[in-house]
Order: structure tokens, then sequence, then C-alpha cells
């Protein structure tokens, strides 16, 4: 919260360059690595859905789900049950069954 503060609103006394700077910093040190730890987090929900013959779309149904204030809460519960489930015992239509 503290951070975004302080890159956003820019100072009066301040120019355009170092709001800039300031602006390019922000994009490289915060929002690219949240990018990069949620592209990795819906990839791995997706492998483990078609780990138990289910389509990774689920995923983003539950993701928008849990952006809801009270069905978020609820929206956990079915993704987190989805996690926990066993693989299934054979070949699915997401790829072949091993050990």
């Amino acid at each position: 919260m503290f951070l975004s503060t302080i890159f956003m609103v820019p100072l009066i006394t301040e120019d355009y360059e170092s709001v800039i700077f300031k602006n390019i910093i922000m994009i490289l040190f915060l929002f690219l690595p949240s990018a990069l730890i949620l592209a990795s987090t819906i990839t791995i929900h997706v492998k483990r859905l078609h780990d138990v013959n289910i389509s990774g779309y689920w995923v983003v149904l539950l993701i928008m789900l849990n952006r809801l204030p009270l069905i978020g809460i609820i929206g956990i519960i079915p993704l987190l049950f989805l996690m926990i489930k066993d693989s299934s015992k054979k070949d699915n239509k997401y790829g072949k069954y091993i050990i």
C-alpha cells in the first residue's frame, strides 16, 4: 500500500521524468513478479485439474467467482476439493496414466 502511494502520487515539486522513472520501477518490481506468480499458479491448477480428468476452464470460473465478495469464500471450497481429490487411475482425455 505504501509503495503504491509513493509511486502513484507524484509530489508537486517533482518533474515529469522522475514520475515516469518511478512508474517504470513500480512495474518492474511489483507488477511483473505478481503476473509471473499468477501465471504459474494458474498453470499448476490447470495441470492438477487435468490430472483428475476435469477441464482447466474451471480454474477461470473459480477465479472469477473468488472476486465476488460472499461467493468468493464459497468458491474456494470446490477448488480445494478438486486439488486434494485423488488422481484418475486410468488414461484420460488429457494424457496417459503414469504409475
